[in-house]
């Protein structure tokens, strides 16, 4: 009997070990904390047991980047099992700061604008950051040019290398690191991708009278829906902010609607 308890206590911790994965997550301070999930969990699951850990309150404006073929800035996919997007483990990935507030003090909780410091410090630095991140730090840096910018290697119509920057307010066009032009949400009617192209269709300003078709080409296909992407999820991200604070201005940070935003994005993008 007691040989048969022991059998069966050995099989289920068996069991418990193939359900679970490991992932490694570097953190914002370069340390590394390792954290165990059920292998059916989602990219969502592990943000948010990273974010408990960090007691970090308002966990949608990070996320988690990992490396895929080559390429060192792939966000994980939210919707996605961890199962389906990794291979071998430990799994490894990067916490970090993914929708920069255009206002710093919009962020209520302490440890998240600690965490957007950090974010914000190594993007500009590139090098280890220091214990504390102020806010003054962050109002000034909200005032460079690039401040909360993903930026994307392009090339235009006259195969000249440029750069674009998606961010909180829109998208730039920069060249040698200077910004030559910026399109505001507003002005942007519609995101596309096809193959290698990624085009802006740009709203008829007062001057013109026809609408305009910007496109630009991307190393690749895939290089070109990450881009498609990364500027769908920043301008849902951000008009549903923008509409949450509208509606529950009182609130002090939009966790609770977390899964709705979400959704947004994710039925935007054709993954629901």
């Amino acid at each position: 009997m007691r040989e048969s308890l022991r059998r069966l206590a050995s099989d289920d911790g068996m069991t418990a070990r193939l359900n679970a994965g490991r992932v490694r997550v570097e953190l914002l301070t370069g340390e590394h904390i390792t954290v165990d999930v059920e292998r059916k969990a989602t990219g969502a699951d592990l943000l948010d047991k990273v974010c408990e850990v960090l007691d970090v309150i308002e966990s949608d404006y990070f996320g988690l980047l990992h490396v895929q073929r080559g390429d060192p800035r792939v966000w994980v996919d939210l919707g996605r099992r961890l199962s389906k997007t990794f291979r071998n483990e430990p799994w490894d990935v990067k916490f970090t700061a993914k929708f920069y507030p255009p206002e710093p003090s919009e962020l209520r909780d302490d440890q998240s604008r600690y965490q957007l410091g950090l974010s914000v410090r190594r993007d500009l630095m590139e090098g280890q950051t220091p214990a504390e991140a102020e806010l003054n730090y962050l109002e000034n840096a909200k005032k460079l040019a690039m401040y909360g910018a993903e930026v994307h290697n392009v090339k235009d119509s006259d195969d000249v290398d440029i750069s674009l920057a998606v961010c909180a307010a829109g998208i730039s066009v920069a060249r040698d690191g200077l910004v030559m032009n910026r399109f505001p949400w507003t002005k942007i009617l519609k995101i596309s991708y096809h193959k290698r192209v990624y085009t802006l269709r740009l709203r008829a300003s007062e001057f013109d009278e026809y609408e305009t078709h910007l496109s630009f080409k991307l190393p690749s296909s895939r290089a070109s829906k990450r881009l498609w992407r990364c500027s769908v999820e920043h301008h849902m991200f951000f008009r549903i902010l923008l509409e949450l604070v509208r509606i529950q201005p009182a609130k002090t940070h939009i966790r609770a609607s977390k899964l709705d935003i979400l959704s947004n994005i994710l039925e935007t993008c054709g993954y629901n």
